[in-house]
């Protein structure tokens, strides 16, 4: 018969070369992996939501993780803002969010900088003036809930590939994302989240990893 889904106590049998190939098993826990575990992922092809949410993800396990996303444009002109989720589900709203977008903008014939920054606020926002339709937003995030060993500002940066609505004469526009939250409330245990300022996400992929230690 067969087995579809693996547990850390499954064993698998091998012929042991530093023993004469000696037939001995190996535990799946102690075989290597990969560099990242994955943790949740919200897939939909009509989320019909103005947020989405992956809730306690963080754990002790991980000091770093990976987060992904693609998803249409929710409503022209509209933005996505990030925030962080605490234990509890609930979001961390304190206008400590610092922000910094650099990218360039373009369309078919020219290209030209195209830079945000926000302080102070009570969220980031990472991609701006949303074009729709078939443009798909795309961006990823490395994040450190607990940037420093028990001092915890919550940092995130990453890069973002999307379409500015700009007045309906859509650029295409690329960069970088940096944010920080000056903030010593811990969101240990807690999670991640996007809204859209206006309208509901259609078709959404966001996935988010813990980076490995070894």
């Amino acid at each position: 018969s067969e087995k579809t889904t693996l547990v850390d106590a499954d064993k698998f049998l091998i012929a042991d070369s530093a023993d004469s190939n000696a037939f001995k098993h190996v535990q799946k826990s102690n075989m290597p992996g990969g560099s990242f575990d994955f943790l949740g992922a919200v897939n939909a092809s009509n989320h019909n939501s103005n947020k989405i949410q992956l809730q306690q993800v963080f754990s002790s396990d991980y000091q770093r993780y990976k987060l992904m996303a693609a998803f249409q444009g929710t409503s022209a002109g509209a933005v996505v803002e990030f925030r962080w989720l605490k234990s509890d589900n609930t979001e961390f709203t304190g206008g400590n969010y610092h922000t910094i977008i650099q990218g360039r903008k373009s369309n078919s014939v020219s290209s030209s900088v195209e830079n945000n920054f926000d302080w102070g606020r009570g969220n980031s926002q990472i991609i701006l003036d949303q074009a729709t339709g078939s443009h798909i937003h795309k961006f990823t995030l490395d994040l450190f809930p607990n940037q420093n060993d028990n001092v915890d500002y919550p940092t995130a940066m990453g890069n973002f590939y999307s379409w500015l609505h700009n007045s309906a004469a859509n650029l295409q526009f690329s960069g970088t994302i940096g944010l920080y939250t000056e903030t010593t409330t811990s969101v240990a245990g807690g999670g991640v989240q996007l809204e859209a300022t206006s309208g509901n996400f259609g078709t959404v992929n966001v996935g988010i990893w813990g980076y490995k230690d070894s």
